[in-house]
């Protein structure tokens, strides 16, 4: 996903609150060159994911890289327990600086997107991306230099910066404009639109006054001051919606979009291997069911079982008394057992009651009566 100058301007703006004052927990790769920080504050823990091209709070939690680059472990080791003083934007480059009190992290989020660790007076101490160029070094030990700007600083562009840059030049205004100035053609696009200007202008022939028009709506742009309700156009995440562009979607915050579509690429389908092992799980999960539901089932007719043999119990207690009150007496008259099944399973059979009771075993020794209980 493409993100611009000016939408990585509106994406510090949400950081900010939650990020400065909070303290790094840790900092773990997810892929090659991608990581998250983690932070936390009174309000809570939160991975800020850094990606090539942006940083944003994540709700996902993305899993971390086995065998991470070197340069992950010494950030985590140099940054643990510090405290964020300060997230800014360098020159509304797609540079973010974000402080503590002894170091910058320095975050160059364009083509061939580079991290940097530097002291407070920019001296490089290590590097994600060693490089080296005819008049800039990123490495160990150097001092720090920004990369060369595109073009002009949005924020304080003048007409008549715009008119000496647009001097002798043979393309239209508009190519002019997003060649002097650091902004994205979609934003050169709206700007032309918005002040109704033609695009096809030549440069070298735009009057003066058009030149303050387009100075004055650049300027307004960047001043951040339009409120955020980002939209995706084809591949560019906008902090806002532009009135030259034809259905773009919408998105509920910049957070929001930047972590649906990172987590898609971040979140990977399993492994064939591990997909097995998921199915092996759930295979043994839905056995485990079966045998818990097959156990309530029986457990649910023992429990009816029990309340038919309770209610007769109760339906019969009296009667139930006084066998075993006839067999009490038996055991101190010490009578042999078979006759005191045969007396007492006669007597209960001459007497005239909607059931029928019998004794169908008695033990004198476990002190044991079972009945037979029969109902009409």
């Amino acid at each position: 996903m493409q993100v611009s100058n000016l939408t990585l301007a509106y994406l510090l703006e949400e950081i900010r609150p939650f990020a400065v004052g909070a303290f790094v927990n840790k900092v773990q790769e997810i892929q090659k060159g991608i990581f998250k920080i983690k932070v936390h504050s009174k309000a809570g823990s939160k991975d800020l994911i850094v990606t090539d091209s942006a940083l944003f709070f994540s709700n996902y939690s993305f899993t971390a890289r086995q065998n991470s680059n070197t340069f992950f472990v010494k950030l985590r080791d140099f940054l643990s327990n510090k405290k964020i003083s300060s997230i800014t934007q360098h020159e509304f480059d797609r540079v973010a600086v974000i402080e503590f009190a002894d170091f910058f992290l320095i975050l160059e989020l364009f083509h061939d997107s580079n991290a940097i660790l530097a002291d407070k007076e920019y001296k490089i101490l290590f590097a994600l991306h060693p490089q080296e160029w005819k008049d800039r070094s990123i490495k160990k030990g150097e001092q720090y230099k920004f990369p060369s700007s595109k073009g002009a600083n949005p924020k304080t562009v003048t007409e008549e910066f715009l008119l000496s840059a647009f001097k002798n030049r043979s393309g239209t205004a508009i190519q002019e404009l997003v060649a002097a100035v650091n902004i994205s053609p979609l934003v050169a696009e709206e700007v032309f639109f918005e002040q109704k200007i033609d695009k096809k202008t030549k440069a070298a022939d735009l009057p003066k006054s058009e030149a303050k028009k387009i100075a004055e709506k650049v300027r307004k742009f960047y001043s951040l001051k339009t409120k955020a309700e980002p939209v995706l156009f084809k591949q560019e995440l906008l902090p806002f919606p532009f009135s030259s562009l034809k259905d773009p979607k919408p998105k509920e915050s910049l957070f929001g979009a930047l972590d649906a579509y990172y987590s898609e690429e971040f979140i990977q389908k399993p492994s064939a291997a591990v997909q097995k092992e998921h199915q092996t799980e759930i295979n043994r999960l839905k056995f485990s069911l079966s045998a818990q539901q097959i156990a309530r089932e029986q457990l649910l007719k023992r429990a009816e079982e029990d309340k038919i043999k309770a209610d007769l119990i109760y339906g019969h207690f009296n009667q139930i008394q006084e066998i075993v009150g006839a067999v009490k007496t038996a055991i101190k008259k010490q009578i042999d057992k078979k006759e005191v099944m045969y007396k007492i399973n006669r007597a209960l059979a001459q007497k005239k009651t909607d059931s029928d009771l019998k004794i169908v075993e008695l033990d004198f020794g476990k002190k044991e009566l079972v009945l037979d209980i029969k109902n009409d």
